[in-house]
């Protein structure tokens, strides 16, 4: 009892302050502790997996995971991109030549354009008799102007602008064979001669020079040329009768033109050498090309549309090694910035959006051409598997048993029957 007394009396003299004390501060040591071995642990946790990370090598590369995100354009700086810029940015000097004003009204006399009228005024009754039969309120596929544009392209073919090989020869009317180039002369040049193709008589010997003139107006008075010549003036025509054009560049060494249709809100291919009207995959699955680049220049943009001539690119596709995708956007986007900074603000918006729906348009038609080869799949053809045999020699016994069994039915099929199996007739025979 007295020891019990004594201790009480002991605690009772210890304040509860320092004792509390006392507690706090060694709760506060052990958390410092663990606060430093966790904080040491963790660095050598570090120190390992940067070791472990030197030994692997680097790291894998997430580029198929993050395919499908939106590509960032970026400049050109190896030398083939730096190139590639340089050419698409020489393309934008061909539908620049097709705005002088004076120049466009003097290319309207060469053009019948009486004819034209009234040829278009034809196809209108045509188009509009057609729309009011497929219901009230039906719109017609195509306008005025797209009706005109069609009846110069017929014109323009048949009786205005000549196709040519091998020149005939000035002298005699006889037939040419190639015998190389030769510099322009000071009157070619005037008239901007890239070139001067060099032909020789197969009668008489004699040369004959074929320049090739990159000017359209002067094409109004040769009236002869290949595709660049039939395509440049063409296109000058189509301006001069006040319609939005553009020029299609093609990697393959071809060309052709996009004319705008009010009507469908949308570009419109043409082909003047061949007189063809809103026919995109004639290249590709008509005549069985394969095309790389679609870019299309107009005086106040420029486009890539790839898309709306090759829909299967697997089949008719080449590869796009010219420059990377995200530089081809750069450059695409530099072009258009350049063609549109004197533009009003207004006319900038409204090419904007017509940019955007046209992007919309060229994404649909790989969606289509997507859809449409799956849908060509045939994906409920059954698989006939062949029997594996055993390492023995033996047939599956589950196959062999489903055989025997089909051929037991068929017996008794044809003993019920009463008929001889070799004189079944075609139809009657069992599928194979």
């Amino acid at each position: 009892m007295s020891s019990t007394s004594s201790r009480s009396t002991q605690y009772e003299q210890v304040p509860v302050a320092s004792w509390a004390s006392t507690l706090t501060k060694q709760y506060r040591r052990m958390l410092s502790t663990k606060r430093m071995n966790e904080l040491a642990q963790r660095g050598s946790n570090k120190r390992h997996m940067a070791a472990m990370d030197s030994q692997s090598g680097p790291p894998p590369s997430y580029a198929a995971s993050i395919r499908n995100l939106p590509m960032i354009p970026t400049p050109p700086k190896d030398r083939r991109s730096l190139h590639f810029r340089s050419v698409l940015h020489g393309c934008t000097a061909v539908p620049s030549e097709w705005e002088n004003p004076g120049l466009l009204d003097q290319a309207l006399n060469v053009v019948p354009m009486r004819r034209l009228h009234e040829e278009a005024e034809d196809q209108m009754q045509l188009l509009l008799a057609e729309a009011q039969s497929l219901g009230h309120g039906r719109a017609p596929d195509w306008d005025y102007q797209d009706c005109l544009l069609r009846a110069l392209s017929k014109w323009f073919k048949e009786e205005f602008f000549q196709w040519v090989n091998n020149p005939h020869c000035t002298a005699c009317g006889g037939g040419t064979v190639p015998v190389g180039k030769a510099a322009p002369l000071d009157a070619e040049w005037e008239k901007s001669a890239l070139s001067v193709e060099l032909y020789q008589c197969v009668n008489c010997a004699a040369y004959v020079r074929f320049p090739r003139y990159g000017n359209p107006f002067v094409l109004l008075e040769a009236r002869r040329g290949r595709v660049g010549e039939w395509v440049n003036c063409f296109g000058m025509l189509c301006r001069a009768m006040n319609a939005r054009v553009r020029w299609v560049w093609n990697s393959e060494d071809y060309l052709w033109l996009e004319v705008y249709s009010q009507q469908r809100k949308r570009w419109i291919h043409v082909d003047p050498v061949e007189n063809r009207w809103n026919q995109p995959l004639m290249y590709t699955e008509g005549w069985g090309w394969r095309l790389g680049y679609c870019i299309a220049f107009s005086v106040d943009g420029v486009m890539d549309v790839t898309p709306q001539y090759v829909r299967d690119f697997t089949r008719f596709g080449l590869p796009r090694e010219r420059c990377p995708e995200p530089v081809l956007l750069y450059i695409l986007a530099e072009i258009r910035a350049h063609l549109r900074k004197n533009l009003p603000k207004q006319e900038k918006f409204n090419l904007q959006r017509e940019d955007m729906r046209e992007q919309v348009e060229l994404r649909r038609c790989i969606t289509t051409a997507l859809v449409d080869q799956i849908c060509r799949m045939d994906l409920w053809r059954p698989i006939t598997m062949p029997v594996r045999s055993r390492s023995d020699g033996s047939s599956d016994a589950s196959s062999q048993k489903a055989a025997e069994a089909q051929q037991d039915s068929e017996t008794s099929s044809q003993r019920s029957a009463n008929i001889d199996p070799r004189n079944r007739g075609p139809h009657d025979q069992h599928p194979r």
